[in-house]
């Protein structure tokens, strides 16, 4: 993650994030910024949930969670994360 405040370097990240082993599928913020959702590819199979320090914008893990169905997208709802199950439904990830 970079950051995009003027005064920043565009060359030296403020997170590296490598526990997805077959690349992403989607990201998410939370509204609130603090949160940041990963999904990764099919092959990789997992959903994790980053807190960010809003004032140095590192990451630290906060929950993961292996998805055992397909999960096509996802997105924030408040403090709730809502994922895409398709010929399923939405599922809601607290």
């Amino acid at each position: 993650m970079f950051s995009t405040a003027k005064d920043s370097s565009a060359d030296v990240p403020l997170s590296i994030i490598t526990e997805h082993t077959f690349g992403v599928r989607s990201l998410a913020f939370s509204p609130n910024s603090q949160f940041l959702a990963s999904l990764g590819d099919i092959n990789d199979g997992f959903l994790y949930i980053w807190q960010i320090n809003l004032r140095n914008g590192s990451a630290k893990l906060h929950s993961t969670n292996k998805c055992t169905s397909f999960v096509r997208d996802m997105c924030w709802m408040g403090n709730n994360l809502i994922t895409y199950v398709p010929n399923s439904h939405w599922q809601i990830q607290t």
